[in-house]
């Protein structure tokens, strides 16, 4: 594409046309007051960039975003482990991206490679203080975002959203759901598409039904309308409203029943 990427010691990385035209910037690094390392990653499709006063460290940009993406590859990658002051891809080898160490210690400065592996892990979400019992996906719809629950033993549920744009694979926490007063916490959970909601089974034999705040389509900035480009149905009101069973944010419907533990649920 005929790009230029340059750092500099003001702690800013700059994409420019060869005319001359500045693109992009990016700065204020955590870690980083001044670039001594750059490089383009091709197998990513990414900037490295790294340096700075005592333990620099790599951080990675994405130009399609554009974003610093590094908190989101940081627990794959392993970047906070190392002070980089220069960084080399070769063009020939783009799989692989070398990074020159120095951490301070006269006698220790090593050379640490990266090696992209297309069935590594992808990315890693923290933010749960316990066993992660049950993860959901939301059927996609239309453009909207894609977006997962992660239900902890404790009984919190995490809703997370991947970006909007098709280009970027950035993920991030959109809401935390307490589970109130469920005994025992949360064991299983399954996404009703027509109800839009969460449904969880739980330790103490209760089902509960949770409604997200707000919508995926209401997120994403998209008005809802008389109809739809997907077969022009009029929009339905929530069938939520059929269970409503007090006033709290989330939580929608709790129906006993089951006299012990809530194993599996299942939509039909």
């Amino acid at each position: 594409n005929a790009w230029v990427l340059t750092g500099s010691y003001d702690g800013s990385c700059k994409v420019w046309t060869h005319e001359g035209a500045q693109l992009m910037n990016f700065s204020n690094f955590p870690g980083v007051d001044k670039v001594t390392g750059l490089c383009y990653s091709p197998a990513t499709g990414t900037y490295w960039a790294s340096g700075g006063k005592g333990r620099g460290r790599v951080n990675v940009l994405d130009p399609r975003s554009p974003l610093n993406v590094t908190e989101f590859v940081r627990g794959v990658c392993g970047f906070g482990d190392y002070a980089v002051t220069a960084l080399h891809a070769s063009p020939n080898d783009g799989d692989r991206v070398f990074g020159v160490v120095a951490d301070g210690v006269p006698t220790r400065h090593d050379v640490v490679v990266w090696r992209f592996e297309s069935d590594a892990t992808f990315r890693v979400l923290r933010a749960h203080e316990d066993w992660v019992e049950a993860l959901v996906r939301v059927p996609h719809r239309g453009e909207t975002p894609e977006e997962v629950y992660s239900v902890g033993t404790e009984g919190t549920a995490l809703r997370w959203r991947a970006s909007g744009d098709v280009s970027t694979d950035v993920w991030t926490k959109e809401e935390s759901i307490d589970g109130g007063d469920v005994a025992g916490g949360t064991a299983c959970a399954c996404f009703s598409a027509d109800l839009g909601a969460l449904v969880t089974g739980c330790e103490d034999g209760t089902i509960r039904i949770w409604e997200p705040s707000v919508s995926p389509d209401d997120a994403n900035g998209r008005e809802s309308g008389p109809g739809s480009e997907d077969g022009d149905e009029p929009e339905k009101e929530s069938r939520l409203e059929d269970y409503l069973d007090g006033e709290e944010t989330w939580l929608r419907r709790v129906m006993p029943g089951h006299q012990g533990r809530v194993a599996a649920v299942a939509e039909l």
